[in-house]
């Protein structure tokens, strides 16, 4: 085999037997020898040829996989013994016996006993001694672990059982015997690691008791100890030492509050007399909690926790995973998203602070915020933007990406926007509609800033629109995935801000519950993609061009051709048109997309002549109507009024009022 291998790499290498030999140090029969399987290298060859072989292709090529076919650790993983180990790493370094003991200190007889397994080494700080050989010999990572139960060093601290150097018996990895690799892999004596600790003079005793899991190490020491042994693992922390994994896993897997809340003071090097203190409670009080006890009256309390883990460590921990074994996004995940209060309550406990540090950064009684989280009320207006921003601020100052993402995804969408603004709840909570000339939705004062900071009126409608309309979508809609293209040059002013806003849309959509599969199934289908109507197509992957809707600008078509006929395109005409208008850009968007799902002629009409600022319905050319509204037709020009004035309040209330009942009755 080894043979076999020997001419694959030097055919791959471009060297004849004699190049090869030459380079290697050999002799030309004995390379031939070799590459014909009938003898083998020796030893001291190995590292040579992979060495060769590595400079000359270009990659690297490992001693083990030269020799047996496999990777290091692949190899390893199949001993059973020290001595198997041994064995095998002596030779793929080119060492032997007498070489190594020579380097560690130790006789030759003593690594010969060693390899045939008849004992193992008595000073455990000759298995630091062999991996440093070993790793500077191969050039690559082989540890403490490695050696001693042939598996790296983060697969032995989750093991639950591991076999013994010696073979033959398992045993159970403990607290303590983690402690001990993790000493052996930094190369420290228990003379060393006492002192480290701040122990004067050294107390080997007492940490050869925690080797033995005769006593548990104080949670001070357990945090020095965790910060020595980054050396060997750098986010180690101090569950690796008792659990066998990251803190935020522990929490995860942990079905009780009370060891969870051990765990975090564990992790924090604090005693419970000094957690209590730093928490500004009583030791009865954790004793209470570690109990899963929990004293009225303590319930934001108990947020105190998280502060005093970031103090000590620096790091922030999701309060979501201390409370309810559930990091913030999995929680997300698994709640009705029109259910308000809930989302609230989970991102104020996932930020680390309690409900009066929120009505302390709002401005606001205690009470106000209990009550949205008991759902009795939601935020208005004023109260949803702070509360968005103030989750904004947390999570960016934690430089936590995917928490400052969640904001976008699930709060905004939600609490930007509140759909009982305009008289219409979210899900099944919902209130009538005011009928028409009965009760108005609040006023919207359109300018020159267009949706971006005005669409909060119009989208309650719009929504409620679309759920309307999806009420009797036919059994065979389309379901495969569809791609909403937005151009973000339309009218050259907030174009990308508009965007946005028709992506809050959809999304709140999605949020609202009305037990309607269909739009549940599109929904889910749709991918929103903004950019320049130039990249656009790009973006879309492997969306078939029949599942593909585009809103796009008229002098943007051409890049659009491919798929003209096949993808719904909707082009705006928005030359001269004048920046204080009203863009219709969701209307028109609402509008591409009830073509997609195949409104009538008569449908779209109605919402074609309560699309604000487009040429009215008498004054399109015979081409301009058919693209429009007939349905073997895909493409089509949605024309602005050049001279459109600046919109009115009153009348956008009414047109939007006109366009809930018409799109109703569909």
């Amino acid at each position: 085999r080894i043979g076999s291998r020997l001419r694959s790499l030097t055919v791959a290498s471009g060297l004849s037997a004699g190049q090869a030999a030459e380079e290697v140090g050999c002799s030309v029969p004995a390379m031939l020898t070799w590459r014909a399987g009938k003898h083998e290298p020796s030893p001291g060859y190995f590292p040579v040829m992979a060495d060769m072989f590595s400079r000359r292709l270009g990659e690297p090529v490992s001693t083990s996989l030269l020799v047996y076919g496999e990777p290091l650790d692949a190899v390893l993983r199949k001993t059973s013994t020290f001595g198997e180990r041994l064995f095998i790493l002596t030779a793929l370094s080119g060492l032997d016996a007498k070489g190594i003991g020579r380097m560690i200190g130790r006789k030759q007889a003593a690594i010969g006993r060693w390899t045939r397994e008849f004992n193992t080494p008595p000073e455990q700080l000759d298995y630091f001694k062999l991996a440093g050989i070993f790793s500077e010999r191969l050039k690559e990572k082989v540890g403490v672990t490695t050696l001693m139960f042939g598996t790296s060093l983060d697969k032995f601290l989750r093991s639950g059982k591991v076999k013994a150097p010696e073979g033959g018996r398992d045993i159970r990895v403990t607290p303590g015997l983690r402690l001990k690799v993790l000493r052996l892999s930094c190369g420290l004596t228990t003379t060393e690691l006492s002192e480290k600790i701040g122990f004067l003079g050294g107390m080997r005793t007492l940490v050869n008791r925690w080797q033995r899991d005769e006593a548990l190490p104080r949670a001070d020491r357990l945090l020095k100890m965790a910060r020595i042994f980054s050396r060997v693992k750098k986010d180690i922390g101090v569950t690796h030492i008792l659990y066998g994994k990251p803190l935020v896993e522990f929490l995860s897997e942990s079905d009780s509050f009370g060891e969870r809340v051990e765990a975090v003071r564990l992790a924090s090097g604090l005693s419970k007399t000094l957690m209590a203190e730093a928490m500004k409670t009583n030791p009865a009080t954790l004793r209470l909690w570690t109990k899963q006890v929990d004293p009225p009256g303590m319930k934001d309390r108990k947020m105190a926790l998280l502060d005093v883990y970031h103090r000590v460590t620096g790091k922030h921990l999701d309060g979501c995973l201390l409370f309810y074994g559930k990091p913030l996004n999995t929680l997300l995940d698994e709640v009705d998203r029109s259910k308000g209060s809930r989302i609230i309550k989970y991102f104020r406990v996932s930020a680390g602070l309690s409900r009066q540090e929120v009505s302390d950064r709002l401005g606001l009684d205690l009470n106000t915020v209990r009550y949205w989280e008991k759902g009795t009320g939601l935020p208005g207006r004023e109260n949803m933007h702070n509360l968005t921003k103030m989750f904004r601020e947390v999570f960016a100052a934690r430089d936590n990406g995917t928490g400052a993402s969640m904001v976008e995804e699930y709060f905004v969408p939600l609490l930007l926007v509140p759909l009982n603004h305009a008289g219409i709840g979210a899900g099944p909570r919902r209130p009538a509609v005011p009928k028409k000339g009965k009760g108005q939705p609040a006023k919207a004062l359109w300018g020159r800033e267009k949706i971006v900071g005005n669409a909060g009126s119009v989208i309650p409608w719009l929504v409620q629109s679309m759920i309307d309309v999806s009420e009797n979508m036919p059994a065979g809609e389309k379901q495969g995935k569809v791609a909403l293209l937005l151009d973000t040059e339309l009218a050259e002013l907030s174009g990308r801000e508009a965007g946005s806003e028709i992506e809050r849309l959809i999304r709140m959509l999605a949020a609202v519950k009305d037990n309607n599969k269909a739009l549940e199934r599109f929904l889910k289908n749709l991918e929103i993609i903004k950019g320049e109507g130039r990249d656009l197509l790009n973006k879309k992957g492997a969306v078939r061009p029949e599942n593909v809707i585009v809103v796009t600008r008229s002098s943007n078509m051409g890049y659009f051709k491919s798929i003209e006929g096949r993808a719904v395109i909707a082009a705006i005409d928005d030359r001269d048109f004048p920046e204080t208008a009203y863009l219709p850009l969701l209307e028109v968007t609402l509008f591409a997309i009830g073509k997609y799902l195949g409104w009538d002629e008569d449908m779209l009409r109605e919402h074609y002549e309560n699309i604000p600022n487009v040429i009215p319905l008498k004054s399109l050319g015979e081409r301009d109507y058919r693209g429009l509204f007939a349905r073997d037709m895909k493409n089509m020009v949605i024309r602005l009024i050049p001279d459109a004035a600046r919109f009115d309040t009153k009348e956008l209330v009414e047109m939007m009022a006109r366009i809930r009942d018409i799109l109703r009755k569909a």
